[in-house]
């Protein structure tokens, strides 16, 4: 009885932490999603130079692929910068969904961002 007493506490004790760990994210989440907002908001008047888009793993590009079609039909002549990574190309590849360059000029293309507005930095794949 000992044994199994100590196995539902520790079983109990986890699930709390996963609790407050969910909570924890969503929390931060939250805060990232205002200082994201309270950065960008509202967009400048005048074109800006340039937008850098960072690149994400494939399964962030969602969010990121929304601001850049809105970015590219705000400022048709603002080149979106991008970064010329190919994960295949690295010494040591990125783990867990990362399609770098390509994938993320494909999925800017699919939503209708116009090809000749993506420049492509070039990347030093040996260094």
């Amino acid at each position: 009885a000992g044994i199994a007493g100590v196995a539902i506490w520790h079983a109990w004790k986890e699930t709390l932490a996963h609790k407050d760990t969910k909570q924890e994210v969503k929390q931060r989440r939250s805060i990232s999603k205002l200082a994201i907002r309270l950065l960008m908001n509202p967009l400048p008047e005048q074109t800006p130079d340039a937008a850098y888009l960072f690149h994400q793993l494939d399964a962030n590009l969602d969010s990121m692929i929304e601001a850049a079609v809105v970015l590219a039909r705000k400022y048709p002549r603002m080149p979106l910068l991008v970064t010329d990574v190919h994960n295949d190309r690295l010494p040591n590849s990125i783990p867990n969904g990362f399609g770098g360059a390509p994938l993320l000029v494909e999925r800017l293309a699919s939503a209708g961002v116009p090809e000749t507005q993506v420049k492509l930095i070039p990347y030093d794949h040996e260094a």
